[in-house]
């Protein structure tokens, strides 16, 4: 259960390059989140770093979601939910140079960082990630109002918890 008198109830935490096309969702869909009327608690961050980095970003949460882009071999603009239970790498949470996102998780939890207890995963389905551009794929940019609302809809839904 949530604490009502916590200030760190939920962290949206987007990941991603706003200058590789759709590489970026995550980021500027956070950013986009930012400019809402969030309730008091609810953060908003963006990164473009995995791995251990991370830790200190997510630390004293209680709940944290992460949208980031992946390739999972959907549709464009389709999105894949994962807990860390049943988690499929998406672009950044994990580097080759660096601890996987889950590695991370268990490296804070041994150190004694009071991590989120709940973590949300948002895989968005990309198409361009690797030209630049500031400009999603028109395939990306098709979807994006229905991504935005749902990525809206599980935010504003952790008022009510």
């Amino acid at each position: 259960m949530i604490s009502e008198n916590c200030n760190k109830k939920l962290l949206v935490l987007g990941m991603g390059s706003e200058i590789l096309m759709d590489d970026g969702v995550g980021s500027r869909l956070a950013n986009k989140l930012r400019e809402e009327n969030l309730p008091p608690g609810f953060h908003v961050e963006t990164s473009n770093i995995g791995g251990l980095e991370l830790l200190e970003i997510i630390k004293d949460y209680d709940r944290l979601i992460i949208l980031d882009g992946m390739r999972g071999g959907r549709n464009v603009g389709d999105l894949h939910f994962f807990s860390p239970e049943n988690f499929l790498e998406t672009l950044h949470l994990s580097t080759k140079h660096d601890a996987s996102f889950l590695n991370a998780l268990k490296v804070g939890e041994y150190v004694g960082y009071k991590l989120p207890h709940i973590i949300e995963i948002v895989g968005i389905e990309v198409e361009e990630d690797r030209c630049f551009g500031e400009c999603f794929s028109d395939n990306l940019e098709k979807r994006i109002d229905y991504i935005y609302n749902e990525i809206k809809k599980l935010v504003f839904a952790e008022k009510n918890s």
